[in-house]
């Protein structure tokens, strides 16, 4: 035991000397009372100055004594879907097994806790133990909630299967703590064969050599010979054999085809001459779309210019295609017989360089444009040297917008862009005025660029642009004395919105087509460079076309946080872009599929080894619940030996004022009744 005074002594002699006399004084007072009054009179001021004495010295005391608790136990059950299964084939159940480990906590003097853990950690309550409706079993939370509580040592009774976070193998508990495991379920790896993911081009040309790639996953007791199967519509399948292992894992297989012979495929299965406990996830929808022909672009010159050199170097840098060039060798004859160019199907951009140039053109001119195959085709008109009102005249109606010709050729500078349009914002200043003397007037919704006096430079009028720069190949020439010409940038972007169209200027994908329910998915984003920079959303619609996820991502992102989808089904993913201006497009869909979580519903095995592993590498112990009382012989059932310590100090007396106030106050009552006050 230690001892301290923390008062003065001097003050405490002091109060002594003071109380003793003041007590004489006190005795002599009350010495006339009956004895038996003066007495109690006495003792109750003697009792009051020793308790302000105490007060004073304040002495301090401690002191330890050796005491023992209970040990603690944590048992943690999986409450995940697969459960119930699995404690169907140990033909035990819960409600017994939880009876047996609390009977023997009981008896052995430890106090248990039960939680159930899944799709998160809580408190095991009455009705929820027992009933397994968790949808999937996430482990990684379950170090540090046994930190938190610090039982010191646990039971974890689980099958071991994770499909959400950490795998059981990869789990860092502390090393302080204890674990014991009970397995639950059949250790025996179920046959499973099935796709895991497949990357195809999904859009080729019919004479392209189109490479498959896939990735199959297995689960066998012995390797096999399996086959791959490319389901065709109306034609004959196709095959390819594969050799899997035994084991469990992932194999990439390759198949080359010509993709001829792939038209009308739609769906890859997995075949092998084996007993599966699952066969929904051996087969994957395709979607692949196969071009007869490549895009055909078709530029139509009223005479060979500068300008047309410019816009035909820019036509070759597009995405594949076939360009025609059909142009005038003299005022009445073609380089190429334009009854046979009016049959190709193929033309899906018409280019009009400096054309129609002339009254004359405009039979050919309504030809091309009203001919039914290309009815769905872009067009592209650029003035040229030949442009006149006549000329503009025939391309009014078709661009929504009409002429006037001024006295005088004027220099226009190109200083205005519809920040509506979709096309990325770009600085204009180095590129030098043009000339002009024809002005187009258009509606201000149309105009993508618009000179300084207001006039169209480039509008855009139902998929029909008119580009009106008479000498754009001298600006572009002259801005490339300095630097690279913007002018051939605002050419280039406008010919590729043309040929792609809006959708294709952005696509949203994922790393697979088919998930798992519950598994995360990250949907990437390509967006072409002559987008305007803007807020990109992902929508989700499920089949019947309600948005399941809505996902904005930032002007950096590229790729959207992991997404989660708990419903089994075909999806699709849409992206879509919203300028600064208020322009929008859309991608086309990613269609994806999520099927059920077959290691929570079907496949049910008991993940023995990492279960073993864990309770081996913290101290514990591994058994089945039919052999429960391996694990209970292990748990430590010891009380804990704690030394306690005790304090006790003037301090904690201070609360006891009260005792003071009543000793004073009886001896207050006393005296008054005595007469003595």
């Amino acid at each position: 035991m230690q001892f301290h005074i923390i008062g003065s002594i001097v003050i405490t002699l002091l109060s002594v000397i003071i109380f003793a006399f003041l007590s004489y004084v006190y005795w002599q007072n009350i010495k006339p009372l009956k004895s038996y009054q003066k007495y109690v009179l006495m003792s109750l001021r003697i009792l009051s100055l020793v308790f302000i004495i105490f007060l004073i010295l304040d002495p301090w005391f401690q002191w330890s004594k050796q005491i023992e608790t209970r040990a603690n136990l944590s048992i943690y059950l999986d409450a995940s879907i697969s459960m119930q299964s699995q404690f169907d084939f140990d033909k035990i159940e819960i409600g017994e097994l939880k009876s047996q480990i609390d009977e023997w906590s009981d008896k052995n003097n430890l106090d248990n806790e039960w939680y159930l853990f899944g799709e998160d950690i809580r408190g095991a309550s009455i009705r929820e133990t027992g009933s397994f409706s968790d949808s999937f079993t996430d482990f990684s939370q379950l170090p540090d909630y046994m930190i938190i509580n610090n039982g010191g040592q646990s039971i974890l009774i689980t099958d071991g299967q994770s499909n959400r976070g950490m795998e059981v193998k990869d789990l860092q508990f502390n090393e302080d703590l204890k674990i014991h495991v009970i397995g639950v379920g059949s250790d025996q790896i179920l046959d499973d064969i099935w796709i895991e993911n497949i990357t195809i081009p999904s859009q080729v040309f019919v004479e392209d050599s189109v490479i498959i790639k896939m990735t199959i996953g297995y689960e066998l007791f012995a390797g096999l010979s399996a086959e791959l199967i490319f389901n065709l519509k109306d034609k004959k399948n196709l095959s390819t054999p594969i050799k899997i292992p035994s084991g469990n894992g992932f194999i990439d297989v390759e198949s080359t085809f010509i993709a001829s012979q792939l038209i009308g495929l739609n769906q890859i299965e997995v075949s092998a001459n084996i007993k599966e406990f699952d066969v929904e996830n051996n087969i994957d929808l395709i979607d692949i779309n196969i071009n007869l022909h490549k895009k055909g672009v078709l530029l139509v010159s009223g005479g060979l210019s500068p300008n047309t050199y410019l816009i035909k170097s820019l036509i070759k840098e597009l995405p594949s295609h076939t360009l025609t060039h059909l142009y005038k060798k003299n005022n009445i004859e073609w380089n190429l017989k334009f009854n046979r160019i009016l049959e190709d199907p193929t033309i899906e951009l018409i280019v009009f360089d400096d054309f129609p140039g002339a009254i004359r053109d405009a039979s050919i001119f309504q030809q091309i444009t009203q001919n039914s195959l290309w009815r769905n085709s872009s067009k592209i008109y650029f003035e040229g040297p030949k442009s006149n009102a006549s000329t503009g005249e025939i391309l009014s109606e078709k661009l929504n917008s009409n002429i006037r010709i001024t006295d005088s050729i004027n220099d226009l500078k190109i200083d205005f862009f519809n920040e509506l349009s979709i096309l990325k914002t770009i600085d204009l200043a180095s590129i030098p005025p043009s000339k002009k003397q024809m002005i187009w007037q258009s509606d201000a919704k149309n105009i993508i660029y618009a000179y300084t006096d207001n006039s169209a430079a480039v509008v855009k009028d139902n998929g029909f642009y008119g580009v009106f720069i008479q000498d754009a190949h001298e600006l572009a020439l002259s801005e490339n004395k300095n630097r690279k010409s913007v002018l051939k940038k605002v050419f280039s972007n406008l010919l590729v919105h043309a040929f792609t169209g809006d959708e294709n200027l952005m696509k949203v994908t994922s790393e697979k087509q088919k998930y798992m329910a519950n598994s995360a998915i990250n949907f990437n984003i390509e967006k072409s460079s002559m987008l305007d920079d803007g807020l990109v959303k992902i929508f989700v619609q499920a089949q019947s076309g309600e948005v399941v996820k809505n996902i904005p991502l930032s002007i950096m992102e590229t790729v959207s946080p992991p997404q989660f989808i708990s419903i089994p089904g075909d999806y699709s993913a849409i992206a879509s872009l919203e300028t600064k201006g208020g322009g929008r497009i859309e991608s086309l869909p990613f269609q994806f599929r999520v099927i059920g979580n077959l290691l929570e519903s079907n496949n049910l095995f008991e993940n023995k080894n990492d279960l073993q592993h864990v309770a081996w590498k913290n101290g514990g112990t591994y058994s089945d619940p039919n052999h429960l009382e391996v694990v209970l012989s292990a748990l430590n059932s010891r009380p804990k030996s704690q030394l306690k310590e005790y304090k006790f100090s003037a301090l904690s007396t201070q609360r006891y004022w009260w005792v003071l106030i009543i000793l004073l106050s009886i001896e207050w009552f006393l005296r008054k009744r005595e007469g003595l006050l």
